[in-house]
C-alpha cells in the first residue's frame, strides 16, 4: 500500500490498517471513522498479496454494504473484484446456492419475503391445527419462531418469555416448528432466518465440506459487531476458527437492539472467548464539537462498560448543550419549533435538523403541533402517529362513541373481531343503523348472530355518563389490548401509543375540535406527499436515527418513564442500554444539541426529570431560576414550596 494513503489515517486507524492479523476487537466510538478503516484494511490485505476472494466483508444493512463495497471500488479500483462483501443473508445465500443439496433444497430453492411467509404461516397453522389457548395471529407465530432462531433459544423458552399462564403452547409451538421447516423444505422454499440457520449448519460438524467453508476465508471482518445476535456470532466464530484472522469493528455503547435479539455480551465477551485478542481504540471523533461529546462522555461515566474510553473531538469548539424544561407537552413542541425556526433564520435548513424521540408515543403532540404550525416534516422508521393502524381504532372507537351512527367507524370496529369480514360486517351496520343505544338490548335480542359478534366490544362503546378519554381507556384495558397482544409482536408499543391517545384527547373538552385536529393530521399527511424536493425536518426515534447526522439535534421526552423507558426501570441491563440510547441520540449532532424534560409524561401525569440529567448537568446549560426539579424556584412567605405543591400552582396559573 502507498504511505500517501496510510498518511490520511490518523495513528489510531493506521494502526488498525496495518496490525489487524488475528482476533481484534476495535472499539470504533460514534463518528471515529470506522467505514474508512475497515476500507483501508481491506487495500492493505491485498497490498499484502492476500487473495480478494480469501476476504469476507460482513455488515448488516444493504445500504452499509454498498457503501462499504463502493468505497472499496473508489480506493482499490478493480483490484477489489472478487471480495466477499456483504451483508449476513447475502453472503449466506451466495453460499447455499452452492451447497443446498447438504441442507435438504436443491440450488434453485426460493427466499419468501414476509408476505410469502405470512401466507405459509397461515396455510400451515391451519393445516396443523390452531395454537391452543390462545388466538394468535400469524405474524405473531412467525415473530417467536425468528426470535428463538435468531436467539439459539429453545421455542418453549420464547413461549414462556412472552406469555404467563402457559399450559399446552410450548408444545404446540415446538411441534408447528418442526412441521413448518418440513412444509418449506417440501416447497424448497426459505424464509430469511432459514438463511442464517442452514449457513450455521452447513459450516458446522466435520464434514469435508464444513471443514472446506471453515478454511476458505483467511480473513474475516465485520462491521457494526455490538448489533450481532447469537445465530450471526456462532456462524462468525467458525468462519474464523481455522485461520483466526477475524477483526471486528464496534462499539457497546452503541449497542441498543436488545429487542431484535442482539446481545452486547457478544462484544464486552470477545477478549474472554479469544485470549489473545488485541484490543484497537478508535477515539477521535470528526463529527461533533467538543461541546457536544462533552454530553457524550458525561452520559456513559455511569454506564457498566467493559471498555472505558472517551471520546475526543478533531473540530474546534462550539455552542454548550442545552436543556429546555417545559411544564407541558404542548410547551415543549412550541419551544422545539421556536428553536426550528431560529436555526432556519441562521442558515440552517430543515434537512439538517432533527427532532428526536425514545418511542412514537412522545411524538403526538410534537406532530400536532408542526401540522397547524405549517412546518413539513418526515418520520424516519415508520408512519406518522395518527396514521397508524392502531391509532386509526381508537380513533375510530372514539367516534362510535361520539356518533353513535358512524358507519365508516363501525366498519373498521367490526372487522377487527374474528370472523367478520366484509359481508358480515355489512349486516352489522344494517342493524346498527337503525337503534339507538338506548334501544340497543331489545335490538340485538332480535339479531342474536350480530348480538353474539358484537358481544366483546360493545361494553366500552355505549355511553357510561365519563368523560371520552376515560371510555377510551376502558376501551383499551378490556378488549382492545387483548385484541392487540394477540394480533401485533409489538403489542407492547402500540399500548403505550393508545395510552398517549388517550392522554392527548383528556386535553379536549370540544370533542368536534379534537375529530377536526385528526382530520388536520391526515390532510398534513396528504399535503407532505406533494412536493417532495421541500425540505423537512426530521423526527425520528433513535433506534432509526443510528448511524445518521444532522448540525442540530434536539431529543425531547427526556423524562423517566419516557427515556428510560418504564419498562426498563426494574432491569439494570434494559436501563444500561437506555442510556446508550441517550449516548446514541447525543452523538447524532454534528453543531448543536438540545434537550427537553417536559414536566407533563406521555400519559398525562407529572413526570420527573430523567435521571441521566443528573450525570449531564455539569456539561449543559438549564434555565436561570429553575431548581433540580426542572421547576420555577417559588417561595411563598420564604417557605419554598415542595414539588407536587408547585406543580398545583403552575398549573393554576396557567389556567
Amino acid at each position: 500500500m502507498d504511505d500517501s494513503i496510510l498518511n490520511l489515517l490518523n495513528p489510531q486507524q493506521r494502526v488498525v490498517v496495518t496490525e489487524g492479523d488475528g482476533a481484534c476487537l476495535v472499539l470504533a466510538g460514534a463518528g471515529s471513522g470506522k467505514t474508512k478503516t475497515i476500507v483501508h484494511r481491506v487495500s492493505y490485505l491485498l497490498s499484502q498479496g492476500v487473495e480478494p476472494g480469501d476476504i469476507l466483508l460482513l455488515t448488516f444493512t444493504n445500504k452499509a454494504a454498498r457503501e462499504m463495497m463502493e468505497r472499496c471500488t473508489a480506493l482499490l479500483g478493480h483490484a477489489s473484484q472478487g471480495i466477499w462483501g456483504g451483508t449476513f443473508h447475502h453472503i449466506a445465500n451466495r453460499i447455499l446456492r452452492q451447497e443446498a443439496g447438504r441442507v435438504g433444497f436443491t440450488p434453485r430453492f426460493t427466499i419468501m419475503d414476509e408476505d410469502d411467509k405470512k401466507k405459509l404461516l397461515k396455510k400451515s397453522i391451519k393445516s396443523f391445527g390452531e395454537p391452543p389457548e390462545r388466538a394468535m395471529k400469524p405474524e405473531v407465530i412467525g415473530s417467536l419462531l425468528s426470535y428463538a432462531a435468531n436467539t439459539l433459544t429453545p421455542i418453549e423458552e420464547v413461549v414462556h418469555m412472552r406469555f404467563s399462564r402457559v399450559d399446552q403452547l410450548p408444545q404446540w409451538f415446538r411441534d408447528f416448528d418442526t412441521f413448518f421447516r418440513a412444509r418449506k423444505k417440501e416447497l424448497n422454499a426459505m424464509d430469511f432466518d432459514d438463511l442464517l440457520v442452514y449457513w450455521l449448519e452447513l459450516v458446522s460438524g466435520e464434514s469435508e465440506r464444513a471443514r472446506a467453508w471453515r478454511e476458505r476465508f483467511r480473513y474475516v471482518l465485520v462491521d457494526e459487531y455490538q448489533d450481532i445476535n447469537r445465530l450471526q456470532d456462532a456462524i462468525v466464530e467458525r468462519l474464523a476458527s481455522h485461520h483466526k484472522n477475524l477483526l471486528v469493528v464496534g462499539d457497546d455503547a452503541q449497542s441498543i437492539y436488545g429487542f431484535r435479539g442482539a446481545d452486547v455480551d457478544h462484544i464486552r465477551s470477545f477478549p474472554k472467548r479469544f485470549p489473545t485478542a488485541r484490543m484497537f481504540p478508535l477515539t477521535i471523533n470528526y463529527r461533533s464539537t467538543p461541546e457536544i461529546l462533552g454530553v457524550a462522555n458525561a452520559a456513559l461515566k455511569e454506564h457498566q462498560q467493559a471498555f472505558q474510553k472517551e471520546l475526543r473531538a478533531e473540530r474546534p469548539h462550539g455552542v454548550r448543550a442545552r436543556l429546555l424544561e417545559p411544564l407541558t407537552l404542548e410547551e415543549e413542541a412550541q419551544a422545539v419549533i421556536d428553536e426550528v425556526r431560529r436555526n432556519q433564520r441562521n442558515g440552517i435548513s430543515l434537512n439538517d435538523q432533527a427532532v428526536l424521540f425514545r418511542a412514537s408515543a412522545s411524538s403526538v403532540t410534537m406532530e400536532l403541533e408542526l401540522q397547524r404550525e405549517g412546518i413539513p416534516y418526515i418520520l424516519r422508521g415508520g408512519m406518522r402517529f395518527f396514521q397508524q393502524a392502531h391509532i386509526k381504532d381508537m380513533v375510530a372507537a372514539a367516534k362510535v362513541m361520539r356518533y353513535w351512527h358512524d358507519e365508516l367507524a363501525w366498519g373498521r370496529l367490526t372487522e377487527l373481531l374474528k370472523g367478520v369480514g366484509p359481508a358480515a360486517a355489512t349486516r352489522i351496520w344494517m342493524v346498527m343503523k337503525e337503534v339507538s343505544p338506548d334501544d340497543l338490548e331489545e335490538a340485538l335480542a332480535h339479531n342474536p348472530g350480530v348480538a353474539t359478534l358484537l358481544k366483546p366490544i360493545l361494553r366500552h362503546l355505549k355511553d357510561n355518563g365519563t368523560d371520552l378519554a376515560t371510555r377510551l381507556n376502558e376501551w383499551l384495558n378490556g378488549w382492545y389490548r387483548t385484541y392487540l397482544e394477540e394480533n401485533y409482536d409489538d403489542a407492547q408499543e402500540r399500548t403505550d401509543d393508545c395510552i398517549a391517545f388517550c392522554s392527548f384527547v383528556s386535553k379536549y373538552t370540544d370533542t368536534e375540535q379534537l375529530f377536526a385536529d385528526i382530520a388536520l393530521s391526515e390532510r398534513f399527511e396528504k399535503d407532505a406527499t406533494e412536493g417532495n424536493d421541500t425540505p423537512r425536518l426530521v423526527c425520528s426515534t433513535i433506534h432509526q436515527a443510528k448511524g445518521l447526522e444532522w448540525s442540530s439535534v434536539i431529543l425531547i421526552g427526556l423524562v423517566d418513564g419516557a427515556l428510560p423507558h418504564y419498562r426498563s426501570l426494574n432491569s439494570l441491563l434494559e436501563l444500561e442500554e437506555e442510556r446508550r440510547l441517550l449516548y446514541v441520540a447525543v452523538t447524532r449532532a454534528k453543531d448543536q444539541l438540545i434537550l427537553s424534560s417536559a414536566r407533563e409524561g406521555i400519559g398525562g401525569q407529572y413526570a420527573l426529570p430523567s435521571r441521566f440529567i443528573e450525570d449531564i448537568k455539569h456539561v449543559i446549560d438549564r434555565p436561570q431560576g429553575v431548581d433540580d426539579d426542572g421547576l420555577p424556584v417559588i417561595d411563598i412567605g420564604g417557605k419554598p414550596l415542595g414539588i407536587l405543591d408547585k406543580v398545583m400552582l403552575l398549573r393554576k396559573i396557567k389556567h
